[in-house]
């Protein structure tokens, strides 16, 4: 017995002291990615060839391919293209190529300059109520003497998209609207979410925007927005949104506005009622409240986008006020070429 145990233990030694410099060669390949140093990069890349684990350090590195710091993203994927039938040659010529002055990868300066593409790189939609769908465009300009190409926009979370581009090419000074629309019916509270933008031509950035909401579970607006669509300039258009809360007997609305002397806002009470018995909806004491908003077109609004506000003040000191997007287009009728007698 006591034999057998100290073969067994001595085979477990012998694999330890032989696997040993392959597990620590891998872990080194790993973190050489993760430090972006090219001199300790090539000496992993030598160190796994020669000991036969070029395999196990590509799939070790293979998580750093969604790493947040595009230069770590950068040499994981040099890594994982050198391993195996390349080498350490191969290795240094891509480093090479990647890391001059003039490459991809003159990270902290070419970082602010692609902020610089965005008017802003923040948003804040503020308080609005559950099921609308918020709107908001943030505007990139090529400031370079490039052409520009935008690789992808990637939202953070489902329920908030990003519109698909009219074109990717940008040529300098040439501007372009990144459309981003978020559904707050399937979240509450306060809620901020990154989009990553990412250019790889004429060299690689990336930008992170960033936009934020506080959704009122309490309050339900239906439909999401006040969307006018295409209206022909002159013409008179109304929407109306009904707005439905639930929660305290003496919740009301005190106003509603626009900054917009072209929009009409007209806002009436259509129900209140207190609940004198609990359900499995509002609770004993609790009030249901209805409004009817009603936003119309002048006929004298200009030609182009619509893309305002309509805020509604609460009638208390400690809730903020709440949010909707008013969004259309006014455009000119076609003339027909015929002159009026």
């Amino acid at each position: 017995m006591l034999v057998s145990m100290a073969v067994v233990l001595a085979w477990a030694g012998w694999i330890g002291w032989r696997e040993w410099p392959r597990w620590r060669a891998v872990r080194e390949m790993r973190a050489a990615v993760e430090a972006n140093e090219p001199g300790r990069f090539l000496d992993a890349i030598e160190q796994v060839d020669s000991l036969g684990v070029a395999e196990a350090a590509a799939d070790e590195i293979a998580s750093l391919g969604q790493h947040p710091d595009p230069r770590v993203r950068i040499y994981a994927v040099m890594a994982r293209t050198v391993l195996g039938p390349r080498g350490p040659a191969e290795a240094k010529e891509v480093i090479e190529l990647f890391d001059h002055p003039d490459g991809l990868i003159a990270i902290p300066a070419r970082a602010q300059k692609a902020v610089e593409l965005f008017e802003e790189t923040s948003f804040d939609f503020g308080t609005v109520a559950r099921g609308q769908n918020l709107k908001h465009t943030f505007k990139i300009t090529n400031n370079f003497d490039k052409r520009l190409h935008m690789m992808r926009a990637s939202p953070l979370e489902g329920a908030l998209r990003v519109s698909k581009l009219e074109k990717q090419w940008l040529d300098p000074g040439e501007s372009i609207g990144l459309e981003v629309n978020w559904n707050t019916r399937s979240f509450t509270r306060k809620k901020s979410v990154p989009i990553y933008v990412e250019f790889d031509r004429p060299s690689y950035r990336r930008v992170e925007l960033l936009v934020s909401t506080d959704v009122r579970s309490d309050i339900v607006v239906n439909p999401g927005q006040i969307a006018f669509g295409d209206v022909p300039k002159g013409k008179v258009s109304t929407r109306t949104i009904a707005i439905e809360y639930a929660g305290d007997p003496a919740w009301k609305i005190a106003s509603a506005s626009c900054k917009s002397r072209h929009l009409d806002i007209q806002l009436e009470e259509k129900h209140r009622e207190i609940a004198e018995k609990g359900s499995a909806t509002i609770a004993k004491g609790c009030a249901t409240v209805g409004y009817e908003l009603r936003v119309s077109l002048r006929p004298d609004a200009p030609a182009g986008l619509i893309d305002d506000r309509v805020v509604l003040e609460i009638m208390t000191h400690t809730v903020s006020p709440i949010t909707l997007l008013v969004t259309g287009n006014i455009v000119e009728e076609p003339s027909t070429g015929v002159a009026r007698p």
